[in-house]
């Protein structure tokens, strides 16, 4: 089920956003350092590729069209 509103973040990139799915998992340290797992980052990659974004991985969510952001929203 997709909602109508993505509930992501305008100013973060589509890497940062996807990543944010993960925060759910981990606890309160290992969530610092989210970004910084190179396993995560990989993982979030793959789902970004997978959703057909891979050229947008480090642009910002705002910058892109409706449906680019619903696939952003999927990947994460």
């Amino acid at each position: 089920m997709i909602f109508q509103h993505f509930n992501l973040i305008p100013n973060l990139s589509v890497l940062t956003n996807t990543l944010t799915g993960k925060l759910g998992y981990l606890n309160f340290f290992e969530s610092l350092k989210l970004a910084s797992n190179k396993k995560n980052k990989e993982l979030a990659v793959e789902n970004i590729k997978r959703v057909g974004l891979g050229n947008f991985v480090y642009q910002k969510v705002k910058n892109l069209s409706g449906g680019q952001q619903q696939r952003v929203s999927i990947a994460r």
